[in-house]
């Protein structure tokens, strides 16, 4: 029987490897991609954190727009409705409208978005819905 060489024993898988360079030159490898990576991972968590804010500001700016409308074709006094339907931090930012065409009254809710970095300017989030004779409600 002839003798293998010791790299071709490595690689079947007999034996470890041999080590090349200096003992422990690979320690800590991990930890550095992992801080390499760690901006990364922070801005795309950022990213779907806003994400999440900009579609509960669309949610609570369509309920706000629904109940408004109802109540400017019942009672008339749609804003201070529409403003207490939408949670205190959209509250304040919140702008509401109405316009009416016959019989059909339309109110349209805009509010920004909480912002998870100041230095973040959102955009307004807007949702309009009528309500009316005949028409029904309907988000646009």
């Amino acid at each position: 029987m002839s003798a293998i060489p010791a790299p071709a024993l490595a690689a079947s898988g007999n034996r470890a490897a041999p080590r090349t360079g200096k003992p422990g030159a690979s320690r800590g490898q991990a930890s550095v991609e992992f801080v390499a990576l760690l901006p990364l991972i922070v801005l795309m968590t950022a990213v779907a954190v806003q994400a999440l804010l900009f579609a509960f500001t669309y949610w609570n700016v369509s309920v706000a727009a629904r109940v408004g409308a109802r109540t400017a074709h019942v009672e008339g006094e749609y804003r201070q409705r529409a403003l207490a339907a939408l949670p205190g931090v959209l509250a304040g930012s919140a702008r509401v409208g109405k316009s009416s065409a016959g019989a059909t009254a339309r109110v349209r809710v805009s509010a920004r978005p909480p912002a998870l970095f100041p230095a973040w300017l959102m955009p307004r989030v807007h949702a309009s819905t009528g309500f009316g004779a005949g028409r029904g409600t309907g988000n646009g």
